[in-house]
């Protein structure tokens, strides 16, 4: 969206959403869990839309990896 705007921000904050296991999206970068479950479950396998997006933008653009700054936020807390 920036480089759209011919605009550079100062600095990038990247929330990262955390669980008691780990890293809650980290599916979004490496894996196909959604789909997995769903066939397991003998659903449908495509993914809500929103879900796709924020995979393609992950995979796309590596946000965790390009921030200056990572927040780490524990859901449910």
């Amino acid at each position: 969206m920036f480089a759209s705007l011919q605009l550079k921000p100062d600095v990038l904050i990247y929330v990262k959403r955390m669980a008691k296991w780990g890293w809650a999206d980290e599916d979004e970068m490496n894996g196909n869990k959604l789909e997995e479950l769903a066939a397991l479950n003998s659903m449908n396998s495509s993914a809500p839309a929103l879900r796709l997006e924020v995979r393609q933008y992950h995979r796309e653009f590596r946000p965790h990896e390009v921030a200056d700054i990572v927040f780490e936020r524990l859901e449910g807390a």
